[in-house]
């Protein structure tokens, strides 16, 4: 039997339904295989295991009878620990949430439950899912699996280096400014930042209402989709997914032959490590030979969105906290603490940004492209300091 470290998500699922091996088999071989981890790359700040066994042979039963429904059916999965499950703590990777209990249970959790997954642990992410790095002096940094001298990126920290280790084949991460792409990027792994108001952010951790969006983190492009499919589409407790499309499987796996793909003429391809540029040439002359149709493409000024995506974050990021920040400033981390304060000398620009925002957007859409080709970061991960 190939070693469950080298199969995909999709391979997983496929592998359980064909009673290949067990879930319950499949459960305890994560577990193992954290256990190695954890003291290397501190990706779990709980691993549930106790729950997790009991879960995987409720499955292996269900299995057995024939009644197993669901395109994860018996996948032990973890994510970033700030999706709630009701009755179960979530402290978000801050002291200020220390001890707290979620009341209710994320709509994506809820998704991928009815799909049939089930939760082996909850993952290490930047404190209140503000930071770009991984960096936590509450929790200590999440180490990259492929050296842990190096930074993971955040704030999906633990999602990314969880996935690049294979201690779970997928994660959900979540995205304000970066927080699935940078990791991803870092880790070497498939991050997939979803279209705002796709996913349902429903009973999960907030940082900035007009900007979080939640999606995968997986080992291939494939998983992402998979996971997308089950997560994405409206919910009538998160009012921006009402009238969202549903995923559509059959166009994912489509071949690339007559898509347009925009590259930007500057700004992110300006100043590349070399490294990261060769890849982004690679990528662009594997699609060309697929079909795609790539072109140069002049944007407007990105440092002014770029300016105003950030003044947004940061004043509705500080009206999240306005009350922690008043009577527990001290517990938080220095860091997030004074990205928190700084938003308060923000608030009078605050409506102009969201505006140059939501304009960003117009002027992407119609410009006939089906998607945007784009380094996620200048350069490679740097060892922590």
């Amino acid at each position: 039997m190939k070693d469950p470290a080298e199969l995909t998500l999709t391979e997983v699922a496929g592998a359980l339904r064909r009673r290949t091996f067990s879930s319950t088999e499949l459960t305890r071989w994560m577990l193992e295989r954290i256990g190695r981890w954890q003291p290397i790359i501190n990706a779990f700040v709980r691993i549930e295991e106790d729950e997790a066994l009991a879960a995987a042979k409720r499955a292996d039963r269900a299995l057995a009878r024939g009644k197993a429904k669901g395109a994860l059916y018996g996948v032990p999965l973890a994510h970033k620990d700030m999706y709630y499950v009701k009755g179960k703590l979530s402290e978000c990777g801050s002291k200020v949430r220390k001890g707290w209990i979620a009341p209710a249970t994320s709509t994506v959790l809820i998704r991928l439950a009815v799909a049939g997954s089930f939760r082996i642990g909850a993952l290490h992410m930047s404190e209140f899912a503000y930071s770009p790095t991984g960096h936590n002096s509450y929790l200590g940094p999440a180490r990259n699996a492929w050296d842990p001298k190096c930074i993971t990126g955040g704030s999906s920290s633990g999602s990314a280096t969880a996935v690049a280790a294979r201690l779970v084949p997928a994660a959900l991460g979540s995205d304000t400014g970066g927080s699935i792409r940078l990791p991803a990027h870092f880790c070497g792994v498939t991050g997939f930042k979803a279209t705002y108001g796709r996913v349902s952010r429903a009973n999960a951790l907030p940082l900035s209402f007009t900007l979080d969006t939640v999606g995968p983190l997986a080992v291939s492009a494939e998983d992402a989709g998979l996971i997308m499919g089950i997560i994405a589409g409206p919910d009538p407790l998160d009012p921006t997914t009402l009238g969202a499309p549903a995923w559509n499987a059959k166009r994912t796996r489509a071949s690339p032959k007559g898509l347009r793909i925009g590259v930007p003429a500057r700004f992110y391809v300006d100043d590349l490590e070399s490294d990261i540029a060769s890849a982004l040439d690679a990528t662009i002359v594997m699609l060309r030979k697929l079909g795609a149709k790539i072109s140069k493409v002049e944007l407007p000024d990105q440092t002014v969105v770029s300016a105003a995506a950030l003044i947004v974050l940061a004043v509705e990021a500080t009206s999240a906290h306005a009350p922690w920040l008043r009577t527990r400033a001290a517990d938080y981390g220095p860091q997030v603490r004074n990205r928190l304060q700084n938003g308060t000398a923000r608030w009078s620009t605050s409506r102009r940004c969201v505006g140059a925002d939501r304009r960003l957007l117009r002027i992407l859409t119609p410009s006939g492209m089906s998607m945007w080709s784009l380094p996620q970061c200048r350069a490679q991960s740097r060892p922590r300091s």
